[in-house]
């Protein structure tokens, strides 16, 4: 049987002071033996920063672009060819904008596109409602490949005067047969403006025989590219009538046979039409 054993006053005394002292000690043995945790995204101080951000961020060579930068390419100017047009001293602004625009189009008759368009362009800053400035100035910048400024041209020409033939029949031509790509619908917008124009080249008291079968030979080209090839044969007919040896128009003729099935007769068109040249705008 156990026995209980009593303590001394002393000892009572005595104990809790040891208690503590224990606690003490093993609370620094704790503190001493264990690491403080690193901080998460602390940047690195010293020689490991500086290597760490030259890892990061090499540097960059010269001329290169910086992060976030934005490549200027450099501007060229194309070179100005003066217009030769010899205009009098003592003329008018009408005077004037005549002798201009009939350089433009004899320019444009030479293939010297850039002249034609400064005769085209000083005649417009002369004359700004001038249909024939605009039109000359679209013909000239659509032969130099300036495609976006010579849409911008014809358009400024067609909200002067919607209805006029000759500019119809120049951006028609343009939107169907231009240098660029063109797609379905630049040849909608093509056929559209050349069936407006061949209505109003019909309607005109005094009548333009050729200008009507331009427009005709435009539809024609643009039907025929979109495969509508009855309607395309009945438009290159229209033009045959009235120049029987049109070679574009003989062409179109021939293609429009040969899509239709009609192949020995195609073949003797394509025979008598000559090879197809490269374009070039309608003055």
């Amino acid at each position: 049987m156990w026995r209980r054993v009593s303590r001394s006053p002393a000892a009572s005394a005595i104990l809790p002071s040891m208690r503590a002292l224990l606690a003490t000690a093993a609370l620094i043995a704790a503190c001493k033996g264990a690491a403080p945790p690193e901080k998460l995204g602390r940047p690195a101080t010293g020689s490991s920063a500086s290597a760490a951000a030259s890892s990061a961020n090499p540097p960059s060579k010269a001329g290169s672009l910086v992060e976030g930068a934005t490549m200027v390419r450099p501007h060229h100017e194309e070179p100005v060819v003066e217009c030769p047009a010899v205009i009098p001293d003592n003329g008018d602004d009408d005077a004037r904008v005549s002798a201009l625009l009939d350089e433009a189009n004899k320019q444009i008759e030479r293939a010297q596109y850039a002249a034609a368009w400064t005769c085209a362009d000083r005649a417009g800053d002369l004359a700004p409602t001038s249909v024939e400035a605009q039109h000359l100035r679209g013909a000239a910048l659509a032969a130099l490949g300036r495609d976006q400024e010579a849409q911008t041209a014809y358009q400024l020409a067609l909200a002067l005067d919607p209805d006029d033939p000759e500019t119809l029949r120049a951006v028609a031509d343009f939107y169907i047969n231009g240098k660029g790509e063109r797609g379905r619908d630049a040849l909608r917008l093509g056929l559209e403006l050349a069936q407006r124009g061949s209505r109003r080249a019909e309607a005109r008291r005094r009548r333009n025989p050729p200008l009507v079968a331009d427009l005709a030979v435009l539809e024609a080209q643009a039907l025929n590219d979109l495969g509508r090839s009855e309607e395309a044969l009945q438009r290159v007919t229209a033009a045959l009538r009235i120049a029987p040896s049109r070679g574009d128009a003989l062409h179109e003729k021939g293609v429009a046979l040969f899509d239709l099935s009609r192949f020995t007769e195609a073949r003797a068109v394509l025979q008598k039409s000559p090879a197809p040249t490269s374009w070039r705008p309608t003055s």
